[in-house]
């Protein structure tokens, strides 16, 4: 079986791949995000986020030609308004408000490299509904868990979850990964199985 790396220092992305099962290294692709989305500007968001995804396993594929490189990217948007990590509690707080009783959707891309080539891409949107939340409720969730380093400033394989009313779409693949195809596009290429 081929090595496999994983163009992401995500814990969430790691966190799939290993209940999966698959055996991986993880090394962080460097690649400047905000360029690509400013060449991109006006594009489908789900295209933007399948280029950034491209872009990342790319440049670790050329660093590592004989692995395969497992890459994705996601962006979290309000309608055309692209949600970005927080940073901070008050910020989330205010994300939370923005996206209180709203839908929202979330472009999963992921894509496999191996010598410089890309051998599969894909691209999940998924629609979240967001129940109508108070300010208290907003205040109350973002002090329990620590949302500053995630999109839409919440955390749907935890507390989060909580938040809304509807998933339309591939829920796992809110995490990071679309990894239900992600790892049929592994078995289709032989590059994982399972070990004896």
């Amino acid at each position: 079986m081929a090595k496999i790396i994983l163009a992401s220092s995500s814990k969430s992305r790691q966190h799939q791949l290993k209940q999966a099962g698959v055996k991986f290294t993880s090394i962080p692709a460097e690649v400047d995000e905000g360029a690509i989305e400013a060449e991109n500007k006006g594009k489908p968001l789900r295209e933007v986020a399948e280029k950034l995804a491209i872009a990342k396993g790319m440049v670790v594929s050329k660093l590592h030609p004989d692995a395969v490189i497992i890459a994705g990217d996601q962006i979290c948007a309000l309608g055309d308004d692209i949600l970005n990590k927080p940073t901070t509690n008050q910020n989330a707080v205010m994300q939370l408000e923005k996206l209180s009783g709203q839908t929202h959707n979330l472009y999963t891309a992921a894509c496999l490299c191996k010598n410089g080539e890309i051998i599969w891409q894909d691209v999940i949107t998924t629609s979240l509904h967001m129940r109508p939340l108070s300010l208290d409720e907003i205040e109350n969730y973002v002090a329990s868990e620590d949302v500053r380093s995630c999109c839409g400033s919440y955390r749907i394989e935890s507390k989060g979850v909580r938040l809304f009313q509807r998933i339309d779409g591939d829920s796992m693949s809110i995490q990071g990964l679309p990894i239900v195809r992600l790892l049929s596009a592994l078995y289709d290429n032989d590059f994982i199985g399972f070990d004896k």
